[in-house]
This record gives C-alpha cells, structure tokens and sequence, in this order.
C-alpha cells in the first residue's frame, strides 16, 4: 500500500482525496491514474 500511496485510517482506504471501503478498489483508481501518467501527477 505504501508503495501505491494509499493510506488507511482505520476505517478507510485513501489515496489523493479520494475514499474508499475496499483495498481493491484503491489500488484499480491507482493503476488507472498511473496508466495515465506519472505517479503522483493526480494528486
């Protein structure tokens, strides 16, 4: 997860501003913004 900047409050998954209640879908909005572009170019 650090890796893929995504963090997680004990609650929820987060990546940029964005929330999320499953991992899996974290990581596809990740892979989907660096398919993109350069990592950390969304945020």
């Amino acid at each position: 997860m650090t890796e893929l900047a995504i963090g997680f409050d004990g609650r929820q998954y987060t990546y940029c501003s964005y929330r999320y209640d499953r991992l899996s879908d974290a990581i596809n909005y990740v892979q989907l913004m660096r398919s993109r572009g350069a990592p950390g170019e969304h945020c």
